[in-house]
This record gives structure tokens, C-alpha cells and sequence, in this order.
């Protein structure tokens, strides 16, 4: 589900049952794994990657090319 305000970009590869919260943001040629869920504010920037099954907390925001395996969790 991807809720109100919230930015993906070109080349993005997004899975099944992930939930892009309000004003996240997906950057250029990044991937979510299905049932991941971004928080609001998560930022994923260019070529980064996370697994399935991940959670990105509030306002969380992933270097260029940062790559997670799955059922990670990442917080503030």
C-alpha cells in the first residue's frame, strides 16, 4: 500500500504487501522486498536495497547503494 504523499522514483522495484507510510520516500533504482514496511519520513536512496520482511523506523534514511537482507529492522 503506498499512502498519500510519498515519492518513488525511476527503476524502482517494489514487492508485494509493502506499506510505503506517508511522505516516505523510494529514491532512483532502489528495490523493497515484499512485506517490508517504511515508516514516515524512511528514505531509501540510489541503488540501495532492503530484504523482505524489513522495517525502517521514523525518519530513517539509507546511504546510496546500502543493501539489507532480510527481516532486518532499522531504527533511529
Amino acid at each position: 500500500m503506498v499512502c498519500p504523499f510519498v515519492t518513488i522514483n525511476a527503476n524502482s522495484n517494489i514487492g508485494d504487501f509493502v506499506l510505503c507510510n506517508i511522505y516516505s520516500s523510494i529514491a532512483h533504482d532502489c528495490k523493497v522486498g515484499e512485506g517490508s514496511i517504511l515508516s514516515p519520513y524512511a528514505t531509501l536512496n540510489g541503488n540501495s536495497s532492503i530484504g523482505k520482511n524489513c522495517f525502517l523506523a521514523t525518519r530513517v534514511s539509507l546511504l546510496p547503494c546500502v543493501n539489507l537482507e532480510d527481516n532486518c529492522i532499522v531504527s533511529r
